[in-house]
């Protein structure tokens, strides 16, 4: 048990060490970038900070016009793409401001998508050692490990506003310098899912258009009978392709349909699912209308698949194929049979 404990201290002993040996380097990326600002060296003076590994500047002429910075681990980005990221940096800025105006107050928020990634917010409120005063709060990702968050502060006075621009001009031209401090990440792969109307017009109407068109071209050049047994339980297997896929992906389905994504999918298979089992039970006019659908919605979704635009792109293409070849192979029965194919195979 000992022995245990002391692996247990030295462990814990190790991943201190690591942390502090990040929070150093954070701290030093942090001083190279604002040391590299001529605004903050030659306009500023450094002052004491409150908090260890912070950095506090005053304007040499109007203490009241202030910046700070100081670091921070930066939030994990496992799984995200690069767009996926900066909405929800825009996300979390533009929420901020909204509770600003919510309470009469000004306020705007900008993001910056390259690196180094950055969000600012600017706010006009009360300080009771500045009165009222221009407050603004940017935070620049310079690596995994690494955020620098950046304060500043001046009086909101048209005679002083000179003052803040050269601060914010400063504060913003720091993205510059720290390209240099910017260590690169690895991105998720962006998401090219067509969502909402996008998704219903080019996945679901367009292909349910070429379905209607299909069905009255063949209705017009093919006059099928009742479909006999074997065309049903053909028909009828396309329905089950289309219900497992369904079943298969519910959860996903289900995730997604707030916000649009995978919804030409999803009605392709309702379509095609709904529309076989009416075929496999009704008659002719039904039958026709099901095995084009079915080929129809099997070729878009795993035409969909190969671009990764559904939810399972293998499972999808496997599920495409096997409704459109459903499809395809009851239709060719459905002729054998109604041209007498199998009969003279009997009398054969």
């Amino acid at each position: 048990m000992r022995l245990v404990g002391r692996f247990i201290v030295l462990a814990s002993l190790l991943a201190a060490s690591a942390a502090a040996a990040d929070d150093g380097a954070c701290i030093g990326q942090m001083k190279a970038v604002v040391s590299s600002s001529p605004y903050f060296s030659q306009e500023m003076v450094a002052q004491p900070s409150e908090r260890q590994g912070q950095l506090t500047f005053r304007h040499k002429d109007d203490t009241r016009v202030i910046a700070s910075f100081e670091t921070k681990a930066s939030p994990p980005i496992a799984g995200l793409s690069r767009s996926a990221y900066v909405g929800r940096l825009k996300d979390y800025a533009d929420a901020y401001v909204a509770k600003v105006k919510d309470a009469g107050r000004w306020g705007e928020s900008s993001v910056f998508p390259y690196e180094p990634m950055a969000w600012r917010t600017v706010e006009e409120t009360a300080i009771p050692s500045v009165g009222d005063a221009l407050v603004g709060h940017m935070e620049m990702r310079l690596s995994a490990q690494c955020t620098m968050i950046t304060d500043f502060i001046s009086p909101s006075s048209l005679t002083l506003r000179s003052r803040w621009s050269a601060m914010t001009g400063a504060v913003s031209d720091m993205r510059t310098t720290a390209a240099a401090q910017t260590t690169a990440e690895e991105w998720a792969p962006e998401d090219t899912n067509p969502v909402g109307v996008q998704a219903l017009a080019a996945g679901f109407a367009v292909p349910l258009a070429v379905a209607v068109f299909v069905y009255l071209l063949l209705s017009h050049l093919i006059r099928f009978e009742t479909p006999a047994f074997p065309v049903r339980a053909v028909i009828g297997g396309s329905a089950l392709a289309s219900l497992s896929a369904l079943a298969f992906q519910s959860g996903a389905f289900t995730e997604n349909v707030a916000s649009g994504r995978f919804i030409d999918t999803l009605l392709l298979l309702l379509l095609s699912a709904g529309t076989a089992v009416a075929g496999s039970v009704l008659g002719h006019r039904a039958g026709t209308f099901a095995i084009v659908c079915s080929t129809v919605a099997g070729v878009s979704i795993a035409i969909s698949a190969s671009f990764g635009w559904t939810p399972a792109p293998s499972l999808n293409l496997v599920f495409g194929a096997a409704m459109a070849i459903s499809g395809v192979a009851a239709g060719y029965l459905w002729v054998l049979f109604d041209n007498g194919f199998f009969n003279n195979v009997k009398r054969g």
